[in-house]
């Protein structure tokens, strides 16, 4: 089932204190119509609980949750809860 991939995929993320902010279906691809491979992509709005640094499992440094503004709303306007807009 496809649908345990993804949350597999974001547990991992997760366990790796990554957070993706714009999780939307047009993030996700499938490499087979089966869903055998789930390809989480755009990871543009990710923040890290670490704090400043790399991440590792992206190789990258990302902006930190932790030091980020808490009323900055963060995704797609159309995926986004209205209560949070």
């Amino acid at each position: 089932m496809p649908y345990k991939l993804i949350c597999k995929a974001l547990r991992y993320l997760h366990q790796n204190k990554l957070m993706v902010m714009d999780l939307k279906p047009e993030n996700i691809l499938f490499e087979s119509k089966t869903g055998v491979l789930v390809k989480l992509i755009d990871f543009n709005l990710a923040r890290t609980s670490l704090g400043k640094g790399t991440v590792p499992i992206l190789g990258q440094p990302l902006p930190s949750a932790v030091e980020s503004d808490p009323m900055e709303v963060l995704g797609t306007s159309y995926y986004i809860a209205p209560e949070v807009l």
